[in-house]
């Protein structure tokens, strides 16, 4: 972890990130345990009222990994192209959201608070050893800005019911 403050989270405590600091991130350091090309990515976020584009949690090497990411009011998922999108509008400003992507070979969902918001064809990941970034991306400046909670990663696609019963977990 680097300069990110621990606040009040949805449970316990959370990272609080200001988005403008390219030394604000959470890194799980090298990680290479997916295959099959399935990754469950899965968070609690608290997106701040100043937060326009932010990387939730990302895996590199750039182009050819996965990542969730806020852009504008649209909530991303998968490797650079195609990815799925979902609204992410001012509904979720200042409010603890589940959020989770899901791939499974070239398929893969999109998931706000345990309801399905987007599901198609997404492109393949390569998989590398390089590690796991929460808060940001490796290759650019759009920092989180909010607060993430109950990260998890998973090296399967988990269903719709597992993602249902992951959101109720946490309430």
């Amino acid at each position: 972890m680097e300069n990110s403050d621990w606040v009040t989270g949805k449970r316990g405590k959370a990272l609080d990130f200001d988005g403008g600091s390219s030394s604000e991130y959470a890194t799980t350091g090298s990680f290479s345990q997916f295959s099959g090309g399935k990754v469950t990515a899965s968070a609690w976020v608290k997106k701040a009222a100043n937060s326009q584009n932010g990387f939730i949690v990302s895996k590199s090497p750039v182009n050819t990994n996965w990542q969730l990411f806020l852009q504008g009011t649209a909530l991303y998922w998968g490797a650079v192209s195609p990815q799925l999108s979902c609204g992410f509008g001012d509904q979720y400003l200042d409010v603890w959201t589940h959020v989770v992507g899901v791939q499974d070979g070239t398929t893969g969902q999109i998931y706000i608070n345990g309801v399905q918001c987007a599901s198609g064809t997404i492109g393949a990941f390569t998989e590398s050893s390089s590690a796991i970034l929460i808060g940001k991306h490796s290759a650019n400046n759009y920092y989180f800005s909010g607060s993430i909670d109950e990260f998890r990663i998973y090296s399967r696609a988990l269903s719709a019911t597992e993602v249902l019963q992951l959101y109720n977990m946490s309430q």
